[in-house]
């Protein structure tokens, strides 16, 4: 073939390749691509599109962040993926690929880039998408890694746990309004947290600073009863924290709904150490999974028979995405420290009254320590000097 036929016959073929884009597609403005947590740089050029819905990646930029790569034969017109040492091959002038099911992929050439959907991706190169449109993102998270992320967040199964202690600070910034009124506070927490799952005892010291105050108190659970110690008082309780927990999981599990949908995860990257695993990023937990969980879990009469009059309604709404981050032992998956922060909204009405909670939360946990010896019983003192507020309360 001489050399005027070769350019004719690779100037057809591209004229396939560009001919593929038949229909209108625009960039998907401020959206970023994270591939394992990791945001995927783009050239000048290069976009998310946006056509009819659907998402469009640009494919090699995609196979790149996933550790795999691109080649084009523009000779046969034939594009080969190879990910994971698989190879995946497909037609450039083909604007689709069927399914198993039947249906189609899209492929599509814009700008001279070419571009897929995302159920091209996850099908195909074994990964899950999960696309915020509130936070302008795009997670895709390859499944292995995924499936180990899920493994360590769904580890702490309080029935397997060994007995925890945890040094622990927390800074809550709050705006709370209800009925014209504003209220606007700043808490700086810490202190020390020892629990005992299988005793069901728990015990917190911890210190709180707020409104130029610092407040030294105590939290002891044995299971039947709190005690709460603070500024001299005693105070009982004869409820439990566990009773309260186990009365919701009996009605509402937030596990059982995160099994449901690992997508939540796609945000987080992991990050294999010596004997640890860190998993960072942000979680992308979509408000109607707490606000379903919150219309599960019913009325607050169902945990306190007492109020059968009460009636209470929340809603939940998350300003940015969760930010995680945490250090796994990995022969045990047990947390071994953690930090955490989200901005959210509530909306809670009480008998017809309603309050806005505006809250930003950090959180931390430097130092879990699942080998600490303590102490599963109330001491004596606390006990003798306690006043049942029980009737008062409830």
């Amino acid at each position: 073939m001489n050399l005027f036929r070769k350019s004719l016959a690779l100037a057809v073929v591209f004229s396939m390749v560009f001919a593929m884009t038949a229909f209108a597609a625009t960039p998907a403005e401020g959206f970023n691509l994270r591939v394992d947590g990791e945001t995927v740089a783009f050239s000048h050029h290069t976009h998310v599109f946006m056509s009819d819905g659907e998402v469009l990646l640009p494919l090699r930029y995609l196979v790149e962040a996933l550790g795999g790569n691109v080649s084009y034969d523009y000779v046969d017109a034939v594009i080969t993926l190879h990910v994971d040492g698989s190879d995946i091959l497909f037609r450039l002038h083909e604007d689709f690929m069927n399914r198993q099911d039947g249906t189609e992929f899209s492929i599509v050439n814009i700008d001279g880039r070419t571009h897929v959907d995302t159920a091209f991706i996850e099908e195909l190169m074994d990964v899950t998408i999960l696309l915020d449109n509130e936070s302008r993102a795009l997670m895709v998270a390859g499944n292995t890694r995924l499936n180990r992320i899920f493994e360590l967040m769904g580890s702490a199964d309080a029935l397997d746990m060994p007995a925890m202690e945890a040094e622990m600070a927390s800074n809550i910034q709050m705006v709370a309004t209800m009925d014209g009124e504003v209220v606007d506070m700043d808490m700086v927490v810490s202190g020390t947290i020892h629990i005992d799952f299988a005793n069901r005892f728990q015990h917190i010291f911890m210190t709180t600073s707020m409104m130029g105050m610092d407040i030294v108190s105590e939290v002891y659970d044995n299971g039947e009863a709190m005690f709460i110690v603070a500024d001299g008082m005693v105070m009982m309780l004869d409820s439990s924290s566990f009773d309260l927990a186990d009365d919701m999981m009996a009605q509402f599990s937030p596990v059982a709904g995160i099994d449901l949908d690992r997508r939540f995860f796609a945000g987080l990257r992991l990050i294999e150490g010596d004997g640890i695993d860190t998993v960072s990023g942000e979680m992308t937990i979509p408000e109607e999974f707490f606000n379903d969980m919150l219309g599960a879990m019913g009325d607050i009469s169902a945990f306190l028979p007492d109020l059968d009059d009460f009636n209470m309604e929340m809603t939940i709404h998350f300003n940015a995405p969760i930010r995680f981050s945490a250090v796994f032992e990995r022969s045990t998956n047990l947390m071994t420290s953690m930090e955490a922060f989200y901005d959210m909204e509530m909306t809670v009405t009480v008998d017809g009254e309603t309050a806005h909670i505006h809250m930003v939360y950090t959180m931390s946990m430097p130092n879990i320590n699942y080998n600490a010896e303590f102490d599963t019983v109330v001491p004596a003192e606390i006990v003798e000097a306690a006043v049942d507020m029980s009737s008062f309360l409830f």
